[in-house]
Parts: structure tokens; sequence; C-alpha cells
């Protein structure tokens, strides 16, 4: 039981410093954006008929699947450079 209080006080008092990246970059933030507009869930999913299943969707997914991984192998066999 002590352990789980001292764990807490120093897990809460770790909250209380300061972060001056944090702050640098919240003074920098441009405050005359504003808020994006919301809006309704139907206009935002549009056409729902474009997400659907038919019977070309697994062939075309399992095509997709061997590109990326194919592209992935190649960027796996390509050398990193050291900066």
């Amino acid at each position: 039981m002590r352990r789980i209080l001292a764990i807490l006080a120093v897990a809460g008092l770790a909250g209380c410093g300061s972060f001056p990246e944090v702050d640098a970059a919240m003074r920098a933030r441009d405050h005359s954006t504003s808020y994006p507009e919301l809006l309704p869930l139907e206009q935002v999913t549009g056409d729902e008929t474009a997400f659907r299943l038919d019977a070309q969707s697994a062939d075309q997914l399992q095509a997709r699947a061997r590109a990326l991984r194919a592209r992935a192998a190649a960027l796996r066999a390509r050398p990193l450079d050291e900066a």
C-alpha cells in the first residue's frame, strides 16, 4: 500500500514540472486561426456505396497486400544513409 502511495506521490509531483518547449510552442501558436467547422456525419462519410465489398474486393485486397509487401521488401533491402 505504501509503495502505491509513494508511486502516486512521485507521479503527481512529476506533473508539477515546467516544460519550456511546450510553453514556447504555445506562445508561438497562431491564435488568430479558428477551430475547424463541424459537419454532419452524413456529409463527412459521403457515398456509402463506395465502401461496399463486391466480388473483386478480395482479389483487389490481395493484390494490394502483395504490392505493399514488395515495397516493404525493397525498402528493407535499401541501405540506410548514415547522418
